[in-house]
């Protein structure tokens, strides 16, 4: 899957529908690593369906999600954090949100197709615990 491919599929909200969640089930989503707005550029034309997507899930200020960049105007940059937190907020507004302060991009310890040019992975997955 392309980076923000799983935003724009709504992959989270299908997480959690697989996990049958139970109202006000206690529940900590971690977000990241993964590439930090500053440094995930997006061409202008492409990048309209993430601004799309932030206006579904009623996010107001989509020009802070989806920006110009300073240097080319024909490019954004996007704010995957955003989406994350918008999406869970939607699907499980009660959930507890950690979001881990790691930007693949900057970060040689962790893969980045736009840093590398090459298609590694970051693991990412979802799991239900039982208390």
């Amino acid at each position: 899957m392309l980076a923000g491919e799983g935003f724009l599929t709504k992959l989270l909200p299908a997480h959690f529908r697989l996990c049958r969640l139970k109202k006000q089930e206690a529940i900590t989503v971690f977000i990241g690593p993964h590439i930090f707005k500053d440094t995930f550029e997006f061409d202008r034309a492409p990048a309209q369906k993430f601004a799309d997507l932030a206006k579904s899930l009623g996010l107001q200020d989509i020009e802070s999600i989806v920006s110009p960049t300073s240097h080319d105007h024909d490019k954004v940059t996007v704010d995957l954090t955003r989406l994350a937190k918008a999406q869970v907020h939607v699907t499980c507004p009660w959930a507890e949100i950690i979001q881990l302060p790691v930007n693949t991009y900057v970060d040689n310890n962790f893969c980045s197709f736009r840093r590398e040019r090459v298609a590694g992975r970051n693991l990412s997955f979802v799991a239900r615990l039982k208390a």
